[in-house]
């Protein structure tokens, strides 16, 4: 899941009654990476699904 939020602000729980496994949130171009850890949310540095990809750096070098 990438949510880009422009107007309001998404809270990353939102998304843990769908059972996320990551989500994207990007704001003030900062990117947050949060992975899904039993039942909670927890900040990462790296994508799971990139593993190889700085995604935070490509994502705020556009």
């Amino acid at each position: 899941m990438v949510e880009i939020d422009i107007t309001s602000y998404t809270d990353v729980n939102d998304y843990l009654s769908y059972r996320v496994p990551e989500v994207w949130l990007l704001r003030k171009n900062q990117l947050v990476i949060y992975r899904l850890q039993g039942d909670i949310y927890t900040v990462e540095t790296s994508s799971r699904y990139f593993p190889n990809i700085n995604v935070s750096e490509v994502v705020t070098g556009l």
